[in-house]
């Protein structure tokens, strides 16, 4: 099952987003499924499509015999969601989910705002990033999905630091939390899920007026990359003995895994920054998300570079 896909940059920071961890996976599934089906078929069945309930618990972590409704009040509060923008020179607002109906054998019928259909898929403006659906599942904490969104939608630049107030919007923390307060359940429990799940270090800066915190940055490095590093700093040095080769043929299947995922980030910028039409782009996405080795990785960069995709 295919896992990574291509999501609008704007969906990782919409504007006074209170919906709970269970919420945010939710629609990320239905809105991965939504680009599948508006691809295909944009005009069928008035844009409506279908999702499997018991799928939606598996990615979420709930058990399948766990009642619907719990899943359908999150529905709800996704379907009271409206897009904003923050950018000041222009005014975009409209919900997300445009309705939703379950019907037997755990059925849901869900249908996406028009107006998100035509972001997902316009040539204008077509910022996306890739995400991975399985890098969520283990995770506890609303903040860590919001950090680790906020990471991948700004993994090649660095997240760039933010006024406070906007920092407090995005994590939708308690106003009755202080400094220390968002250090230790805020900063800090990201910091520890990101680490345990996704080998991701998660620290922070704050920059004051007086004693109040004024700017914030925060900073999420991959230790899967900087690892990567250090194995090909090391190279130079090698000991075999015949008791370990399998360890070591374990060992440099992974190294070439961690390469082959670094190769991935690599073309999925030059698939992005193409002026290839947006639909073109998510299809070029899809077949990198099932590259395993780099022989086929390369095929597929002399494909995308000599312009003769045969998706193009």
């Amino acid at each position: 099952m295919k896992t990574i896909f291509p999501k609008r940059n704007e969906l990782v920071t919409l504007k006074g987003n209170p919906l709970s961890l269970n919420a945010r996976k939710i629609y990320d599934y239905i809105y991965k499924k939504g680009l599948d089906f508006y691809k295909n078929s944009p005009n069928d069945n008035f844009g409506i499509y279908q999702v499997n309930i018991y799928e939606i618990k598996e990615i979420i972590g709930m058990n399948k015999n766990t009642d619907h409704s719990l899943i359908i009040e999150e529905l709800k509060t996704i379907r009271n969601i409206e897009f904003q923008t923050y950018d000041d020179k222009y005014f975009i607002s409209f919900p997300i989910l445009a309705g939703f109906s379950l019907k037997e054998n755990g059925i849901l019928e869900v249908s996406l705002s028009q107006f998100l259909i035509r972001m997902m898929f316009e040539k204008e403006n077509p910022y996306y990033h890739l995400v991975d659906e399985l890098a969520y599942r283990e995770l506890k904490s609303k903040y860590s999905k919001i950090i680790l969104d906020l990471h991948y939608r700004y993994k090649d630049i660095g997240i760039p630091k933010m006024k406070i107030n906007k920092f407090k919007d995005l994590m939708q923390y308690t106003d009755s939390y202080k400094n220390n307060d968002v250090e230790r359940f805020v900063l800090g429990q990201a910091k520890k899920e990101l680490e345990k799940y996704n080998n991701l270090e998660l620290t922070w800066e704050i920059e004051k007026l007086g004693r109040k915190w004024n700017y914030i940055r925060l900073i999420v490095i991959d230790k899967n990359i900087v690892e990567k590093k250090s194995i090909n700093s090391s190279k130079k040095i090698k000991i075999v003995k015949k008791e370990s080769l399998k360890t070591n043929e374990k060992s440099l299947e992974n190294n070439e895994r961690n390469e082959l995922d670094i190769e991935k980030e690599r073309l999925s910028l030059v698939i992005l920054n193409s002026k290839l039409p947006t639909r073109e782009r998510i299809v070029l996405f899809g077949e990198l998300s099932a590259i395993e080795n780099l022989k086929d990785l390369k095929k597929l960069e002399k494909r995308i570079l000599g312009g003769k995709s045969e998706k193009l």
